[in-house]
C-alpha cells in the first residue's frame, strides 16, 4: 500500500497532461512553426545549383505577400497562396520587400520604417520556409502602387532637391540614388540587429529590381549597393568592401 502513495499522484499528473494535450495540442507555442532546413542556392557561371545539382527555377509572382501579412485577418491568404504554389511544384516566389509612403508602408518616409511591416515580412519569410519555397525579394518597381520609383521622385521633388519630376530621374538623380541606397542599407541593418527571423544569402549580383535572393537560413545577410552601378551586391561579411563596411557602421551610430 505504501508503494501506491506515489502512484496516484503520478497517475493524476499524467491524466491532467493528457487532458491539456487533447484540449490544446493543436495550438502553436511560438509565433512561427519550427523552420525547415534549406540549403543555399549557388551559382556556377550562368547556372544555379542546389546541393551540387542543377536547379531550374520554377516560380511565380505574388507581390502582395508582405502587405497581406500586416493584419492577422489577411494572413491566411498568404499561407494558402504559398501552400498552393508548393503543391504545384513551384520553388521560388518573387514578392515585394518594399511599400513606400502609402497605406501600411514599410518605408513611411525616406529612412523611416514601420516595425509592424518588418514583422509582416518576417512572417512571409517564415511561411515560405515552411513550404520549402525560396524568395526573390524586390526593393523597388516601375509602377505607382506601393510607391516604387514614383514615390522616390515625388519625395525629392517636393523637398526641392530633385533634378526632374520625371520618373526616369530615379536612375540618375543623386538625391534619389542616396535615398534608395539608404533604404537598402537600413533594410540590411534591421535584419542584422534583429533575431526575429534568420535570413541568408550567398555572394551574388542581381539587378536592383530583383535585388535580393534569400533562402531563410542564417539571419545575417549583407547587402551593399555598388556606387555608380545598376546592380546590388549581396555578399557575406568577408566580401564587403571597406567603403560599404563604413556605411553600415554609420547606420548603427
Amino acid at each position: 500500500m505504501a508503494g501506491n502513495g506515489m502512484l496516484y499522484p503520478i497517475l493524476g499528473f499524467a491524466s491532467c497532461m493528457a487532458f491539456i494535450y487533447m484540449s490544446f495540442g493543436d495550438l502553436k507555442l511560438s509565433r512561427f512553426p519550427r523552420e525547415r532546413g534549406l540549403s543555399f542556392v549557388e551559382r556556377n557561371g550562368t547556372h544555379f545549383f542546389l546541393d551540387g545539382k542543377p536547379l531550374y527555377v520554377n516560380g511565380w509572382n505574388s507581390y502582395w505577400l508582405m502587405s497581406h501579412s500586416v493584419e492577422e485577418n489577411t494572413r491566411p491568404k498568404v499561407s494558402a497562396m504559398l501552400q498552393a504554389g508548393a503543391r504545384m511544384g513551384l520553388t521560388v516566389c518573387r514578392t515585394w520587400a518594399f511599400n513606400d509612403g502609402g497605406y501600411n508602408a514599410l518605408q513611411i518616409s525616406p529612412g523611416q520604417f514601420d516595425e509592424r511591416v518588418f514583422k509582416a515580412l518576417d512572417y512571409v519569410i517564415a511561411e515560405t520556409r515552411q513550404h520549402g519555397v525560396r524568395l526573390l525579394l524586390s526593393f523597388v518597381n516601375n509602377l505607382q502602387p506601393y510607391g516604387g520609383k514614383t514615390q522616390y521622385v515625388d519625395w525629392v521633388w517636393k523637398e526641392g532637391i530633385g533634378l526632374s519630376s520625371s520618373n526616369d530621374s530615379f536612375f540618375y538623380d543623386p538625391s534619389i540614388r542616396k535615398y534608395f541606397k539608404n533604404y537598402v542599407l537600413n533594410f540590411d541593418a534591421s535584419y542584422r540587429r534583429n533575431i526575429r527571423v534568420k535570413v541568408g544569402t550567398k555572394p551574388l549580383r542581381l539587378r536592383i529590381a530583383e535585388a535580393l535572393n534569400t533562402n531563410v537560413a542564417t539571419r545575417s545577410h549583407k547587402v551593399g549597393l555598388s556606387c555608380g552601378s545598376t546592380n546590388t551586391k549581396v555578399a557575406t561579411p568577408g566580401h564587403r568592401d571597406r567603403q560599404q563596411e563604413q556605411r553600415l557602421k554609420n547606420l548603427e551610430r
